[in-house]
């Protein structure tokens, strides 16, 4: 008898520890179950937001992994952007700074004012610069020291610039801006009128001895400056002036000088209808404004090349010189009048 009860009392734990595990699988079974629903109520709502006609997961999306692989993660850096120091040269270091800021998660600074060429390229090579705006006849004549022939083609000056500025300084010299702002002699209308009215350089031979000549400060110096140009034309003035550009249309205008010897995209031309007189002999070589940056930045950077490209050929001489009359005879800041032509180009919000 005692040995049946302990039989049929084992058969009952057997079965009680049986029943436990069943139980067991079951839970187990519910958990994965409430897991895949929850993964897979996840992948729904990652679902691209655009795509109305499928939930296709993210991860199978083609469109979102292309985006995904395209997408750069962009360390964010110091840039500044240089200028000389002249009216035109505020203007486009902050043209570059502001399309810089509003576009690219870096912080930009502008940093005009620098005496020259020369000045520039050095802040350049040192790193105290990113990036500058400068001057193709410049650069081929006066910092590689190439003999200007009158009637080459900007392209091939272009093409000599891009070469030797990468070989010598590891500059890369990029497309120009559109605009040329070469040298040209301008006069007020009373002072063409009381020199019988002439129309190109040749003509104030006869008049060199009279005539108050108004320069900037670096003219004399140039390879297409003053000297050579002298040399071309036969000229020797007698009364020459040495100032900063925009003093010198205000002694223009206020009948202290005769002639200006300034640059195309002056605004003061259009604000006082001077007459420009032209350069019949071809003197003066093709100055189209092209951007400059160190080529390891340059390669280092292709989101903020991306941005400075977008100014190629963006502006005529025309919207130039407007802008140069905005800061240089209306008084407007140059930073006010960069954010101002940048939003008409819709190059910032």
């Amino acid at each position: 008898m005692r040995k049946s009860n302990r039989l049929t009392a084992l058969f009952l734990c057997l079965i009680m520890i049986a029943g436990l595990l069943t139980a067991c699988g079951g839970k187990s079974d519910n958990k994965g179950a409430a897991t895949t629903a929850a993964k897979d109520a996840n992948t729904e709502t990652t679902a691209p937001e655009n795509n109305s006609e499928t939930t296709t997961p993210a991860s199978e999306s083609g469109e979102t992994t292309a985006a995904s692989d395209t997408a750069e993660d962009v360390e964010p850096i110091q840039v500044v952007c240089g200028g000389k120091g002249f009216t035109e040269q505020y203007i486009m270091a902050w043209i570059m700074t502001i399309l810089l800021q509003e576009n690219t998660v870096h912080k930009v600074e502008a940093l005009p004012g620098l005496s020259a060429s020369a000045a520039a390229n050095q802040a350049l090579a040192d790193g105290d610069i990113d990036m500058f705006v400068d001057y193709t006849g410049g650069m081929y004549m006066n910092i590689l020291g190439h003999e200007y022939i009158p009637g080459t083609p900007l392209e091939e000056v272009l093409s000599v610039d891009k070469d030797e500025y990468a070989s010598q300084f590891s500059f890369t010299v990029m497309e120009p801006l559109g605009f040329n702002n070469t040298y040209c002699m301008s006069m007020t209308q009373k002072s063409w009128e009381r020199f019988g009215k002439p129309s190109c350089y040749s003509d104030l031979i006869e008049h060199q001895k009279d005539v108050r000549l108004g320069m900037d400060v670096t003219f004399r110096g140039r390879g297409d400056g003053y000297v050579p140009l002298c040399d071309m034309y036969g000229f020797d003035f007698k009364n020459i002036t040495e100032m900063e550009i925009n003093l010198a249309y205000s002694a223009l205008t206020n009948d202290e000088l005769d002639i200006v010897v300034g640059y195309a995209t002056d605004g003061a031309i259009a604000k006082y209808d001077l007459v420009v007189l032209e350069d019949d002999l071809g003197f003066f070589p093709p100055h189209y404004s092209v951007p400059i940056m160190r080529t390891d930045f340059y390669e280092a950077h292709p989101d903020i090349v991306a941005q400075i490209e977008r100014l190629q050929d963006a502006f005529t001489d025309g919207e130039m010189a407007e802008m140069n009359a905005k800061v240089a005879v209306d008084l407007m800041e140059p930073e006010d009048v960069a954010r101002e032509w940048l939003a008409a180009k819709g190059l910032i919000q």
